[in-house]
């Protein structure tokens, strides 16, 4: 479990829980809502609204300047200067913050893409894999309660590893140096076992019927309500 992941537990609570009884792309949509509200409340509080507004002020004032015709060659460039400052100093101030609201979505999306963004194929149906290096040796195995996992095996085909996908995630790898960061939810490949990596060709998720067929995906349900709540509450609070 990587850093990103450590609320999935409690929004795969929250998704079961409060929004277990309405459709899923209902669901997407108060997640895109819940995403905005924290996204943009964090950025309210850290950052600093009178001296980003006083920047802004500032800016445009130094822009006038530089657009008067009266301006002469070395007030011009002293102006450029200190419009130079005042740009890379509103920079700064809103680099932290921005950084701090991106937080929350960035861990909704991690949830998201491993809840919402696959389904298994129909039990009979063995989906494509593609092994790296391709000389390793894999197969898929349903067993009799459904559930299907990719066994990994040695030349002389004798079972070296099985994963269990518990969920519908479409690659398994060895463990690498980001995954502190975002982890895999289904695990990882043994590190001295023959297989680097594995793509499962998992169908991907569509819940609204319409086209293109990436407007019914899970990101544009997502993003689209958190962009759109994003802008009204940046309006409504006035922020800068």
């Amino acid at each position: 479990m990587g850093l990103l992941d450590l609320p999935s537990p409690l929004l795969s609570w929250a998704d079961a829980a409060a929004l277990g009884a309405l459709p899923p792309w209902a669901r997407l949509g108060i997640w895109g809502v819940v995403a905005a509200l924290l996204s943009m409340g964090t950025y309210g509080l850290l950052s600093p609204q009178h001296r980003i507004a006083w920047s802004i002020a500032e800016q445009h004032r130094l822009t006038i300047m530089l657009r008067d015709e009266q301006t002469g060659a070395g007030e011009g460039l002293a102006v450029s200067r200190r419009l130079l400052a005042v740009a890379l100093g509103r920079i700064g101030l809103v680099i932290g913050p921005v950084l701090a609201a991106a937080v929350p979505v960035l861990c909704l999306m991690t949830w998201l893409d491993a809840r919402y963004g696959y389904d298994f194929p129909p039990v009979d149906e063995i989906p494509v894999l593609q092994v790296r290096p391709p000389a390793a040796h894999i197969r898929w195995v349903v067993d009799g309660g459904g559930v299907a996992r990719v066994e990994i095996l040695d030349a002389d085909g004798e079972v070296v590893q099985a994963v269990p996908l518990h969920m519908a995630v479409p690659v398994v790898h060895k463990r690498v140096w980001w995954n502190f960061v975002a982890g895999n939810p289904i695990g990882y490949l043994a590190p001295d076992g023959p297989a680097e990596r594995i793509d499962i060709g998992l169908p991907v998720r569509r819940y609204l019927d319409i086209a293109p067929g990436w407007l019914g995906s899970w990101e544009a349900l997502f993003l689209g309500t958190l962009i759109a709540v994003s802008l009204l509450i940046k309006r409504a609070a006035r922020l800068q």
